[in-house]
């Protein structure tokens, strides 16, 4: 059911030993639409023993022929970021550029308790950092923004690995959550959820502050068979007449092998936490060249999107080693939630 259509000179974004902060890879990249220039950015790999993750910055005027920046925008300086910084997704609230981002305290290549850290810009040019504003009791990874505030509230979308069935548990009338990696079990720290998902699902929360949640809920979990390991959000909300769109990314099997693909949802646009529906097919699947051979096969990771003119640009990550581009007009991926 593939809605969306690959840009014919995909990849947009590839390594370049030219350069050498993005000399291995160039991959999952947020992109925002600020006037008539999109600013993208990208996280960039130089060298594989370490596998040390940065940001570069690329900006664009016609949304698909990028120009990068000589060095990188966002670069570990913290020791809560040392090994790394990744995955970033950007959304604009007011004058300003809120960018979510993985920052490593630990290696890459170890199995190791995640978190989401927050930087903000104005210009792309200079970065607040925030550190991290993931809740202590989760493993999370896929934050992204709302881009407008609800009665003065931030509104967020996230995904704890670690909030499912396996490792939440009731003990002398407590909730638990275990992270695993480091065998830490901590206390529950928000009302108790209605639901606890069996897999690594998307859930919602409200913030004054960006580092304090509250009103934590469980938003979309895999059940579908593509899906059928994890979900977690891709790029930030867009608002439409019919919802808010969410784009996603969920992991499933395919032949015995792991699938990254793309699939879409519409959220309430009052109550962005009460889910109106999901498509039952991907959008995007792996299926070209730059999306089944890379540094992991298999992978279409969804980052950024934005509307211009009606259609509807998503930019994705491909095989963790390209930044891609897919389009399709924001009615014709509408229409299909109406056939539900």
């Amino acid at each position: 059911m593939e809605v969306l259509q690959r840009y014919r000179k995909n990849p947009i974004i590839k390594p370049s030993e030219r350069i050498k902060w993005m000399g291995k890879a160039t991959f999952n990249c947020g992109v925002v639409k600020e006037g008539k220039k999109a600013h993208m950015l990208f996280r960039a790999v130089a060298e594989y023993e370490q596998y040390i993750s940065v940001i570069g910055h690329a900006e664009s005027e016609d949304f698909v022929n990028f120009e990068i920046d000589e060095k990188p925008a966002i670069v570990p300086e913290h020791q809560w970021e040392r090994f790394g910084c990744e995955d970033p997704r950007i959304t604009k609230i007011g004058n300003k550029f809120y960018i979510t981002y993985v920052a490593l305290q630990s290696s890459a290549k170890k199995p190791a308790t995640r978190a989401t850290a927050l930087a903000i810009t104005k210009d792309f040019e200079k970065f607040e950092k925030i550190g991290y504003i993931t809740p202590k009791t989760s493993n999370n990874k896929d934050v992204v923004l709302f881009p407008k505030k609800f009665a003065n509230n931030f509104a967020i979308l996230h995904r704890p690995h670690n909030w499912n069935s396996y490792e939440t548990q009731r003990k002398n009338g407590k909730f638990y959550t275990l992270l695993a990696d480091e065998n830490i079990e901590l206390e529950w720290e928000f009302e108790e959820p209605k639901k606890i998902p069996k897999k690594p699902s998307i859930w919602f929360a409200f913030s004054k502050d960006l580092k304090n949640w509250h009103n934590v809920a469980l938003v979309l979990e895999p059940t579908l068979e593509w899906e059928n390991e994890k979900v977690g959000a891709g790029a930030p909300p867009i608002k439409t007449k019919e919802g808010w769109l969410l784009l996603y990314h969920g992991v499933g099997k395919e032949k015995g092998k792991r699938r990254y693909c793309a699939g879409a949802a519409l959220l309430d646009k009052k109550e962005p936490w009460q889910l109106i529906a999901k498509l039952n097919e991907p959008i995007l699947e792996p299926k070209e060249w730059y999306e089944t051979k890379g540094d992991v096969a298999n992978v279409v990771f969804p980052t950024g999107a934005f509307v211009h003119k009606k259609k509807l640009y998503v930019y994705y990550g491909a095989a963790d080693k390209y930044c891609c581009l897919a389009t399709c007009e924001l009615r014709e991926l509408l229409e299909k939630f109406e056939n539900l």
